[in-house]
C-alpha cells in the first residue's frame, strides 16, 4: 500500500482510484495491518 513515495501509504476507498465503488470497508479493512507490517519492517 505504499506509494511510489517512501514512507506515504494509501489505504481505503483512496486506492480505488476512478472505480471507489468497489471498495467496502469490508474489503479494505485489510490495509491498515499490511501498512502497519511495512512500517515496522523498515524501521
Amino acid at each position: 500500500m505504499e506509494t511510489n513515495v517512501k514512507g506515504i501509504y494509501l489505504a481505503g476507498v483512496i486506492c480505488g482510484g476512478l472505480e471507489t465503488h468497489k471498495w467496502f470497508i469490508e474489503n479494505s479493512r485489510v490495509h491498515a495491518p499490511q501498512i502497519i507490517k511495512a512500517i515496522v519492517s523498515a524501521g
